[in-house]
């Protein structure tokens, strides 16, 4: 009797044969793996009703794509909403949780220098502290357990929002923590992975060592996060990025000045989105005539190009215009290199 379920029922799909998956042929190491997935399908608290400067800053960003996922979560009324498909494997998901453990243990030592600026959450009566330095403890309930909320950036004409990894007023800067690997090497900086390549074999250190400056979608990035600074009135005027290697724990410091001319594009686009949602301007193109990340939402949505909105497009471009402006410059220092 102990083979008669072999076979039986309906074949598993979706998320259901993914978490059977995970735990064949394992003791605890499936079992782990499957609790990683079905925490991971839970519902988010990340909304997906706003622009996220990390999407702007990446080489192939598609702002149609973006358009269409807002628009989708504003005829759903639900912010929170999750794009359709997006499985994602157990070893995407470990990657995800070291860059988190790498951002919380830099975060931690700066706290503990008494330098991180930002927002800060009481765990134990829920307060938030805004805009300070690391407050120690909380002064209604007493509770030293307190939890770093980062710095919050927004535009709301623009409808983009994010957060920077931290801040420095003392030296006007903002902090941006990333984590290196040679997956990240490989797409941001194909040139430097390739000359350490020879078939499956990569020289590690090599890789390292000739990472003399921030990748670029970083770089796009962390000024879009200056460009917030300037347009919230936020005395930052550069980006210091601190990497950190995942293969051998090396730390370079990269420092950046606010250069407006590098987000004044990005801001364009997500101004363009903005009045394509208010019914003012078409839908934005895609880059590349169509791709895979606007495919997921345009084929149930009909495009407008006339309407009425909030805001008119000249009101718009005349803010950005203005507002935008700050001496430009650039520098980079490297600590610590192996």
């Amino acid at each position: 009797m102990g083979n008669v379920s072999k076979g039986w029922g309906p074949k598993l799909k979706g998320r259901l044969a993914d978490y059977a998956n995970a735990s064949k042929g394992t003791v605890l190491l499936g079992d782990i793996q499957a609790h990683m997935m079905k925490e991971y399908a839970k519902p988010t608290d990340r909304r997906q009703d706003i622009i996220h400067p990390s999407e702007t800053a990446k080489a192939d960003w598609c702002p149609r794509s973006t358009y269409y996922r807002i628009k989708t979560c504003r005829e759903a009324q639900n912010p929170f909403l999750k794009p359709p498909g997006g499985s994602v494997s157990v070893q995407l998901l470990n990657i995800f949780d070291e860059g988190h453990y790498i951002h919380d243990k830099w975060q931690k030592r700066l706290r503990d220098m008494g330098d991180l600026w930002g927002n800060w959450s009481c765990l134990g009566c829920e307060t938030v502290f805004k805009d300070q330095l690391y407050p120690g403890h909380c002064p209604y309930c007493d509770s030293i357990h307190i939890q770093y909320r980062e710095v919050p950036l927004r535009f709301n004409p623009f409808l983009i929002a994010g957060h920077a990894d931290g801040a420095i007023p003392r030296i006007k800067s903002l902090i941006e923590i990333k984590s290196v690997g040679t997956g990240t090497a490989r797409i941001e900086a194909p040139k430097i992975y390739e000359a350490n390549t020879d078939g499956q074999m990569v020289d590690l250190q090599g890789l390292w060592k000739d990472i003399k400056e921030p990748f670029p979608s970083h770089v796009r990035q962390g000024q879009l996060y200056l460009a917030l600074c300037n347009l919230m009135e936020l005395d930052f005027d550069q980006i210091i990025f601190l990497y950190e290697a995942k293969f051998n724990q090396g730390a370079k410091e990269f420092v950046v000045k606010y250069d407006p001319e590098i987000s004044n594009e990005i801001l364009e686009n997500c101004m363009n989105i903005a009045l394509a949602l208010d019914g003012n301007k078409p839908v934005p193109p895609c880059p590349n005539g169509t791709c895979k990340e606007c495919e997921i939402y345009s084929g149930e949505q009909t495009e407008r190009s006339e309407g009425l909105g909030a805001q008119s497009e000249q009101d718009r471009t005349k803010s950005t215009r203005t507002s935008i402006r700050r001496t430009a410059g650039t520098a980079s220092r490297i600590v610590r290199p192996s």
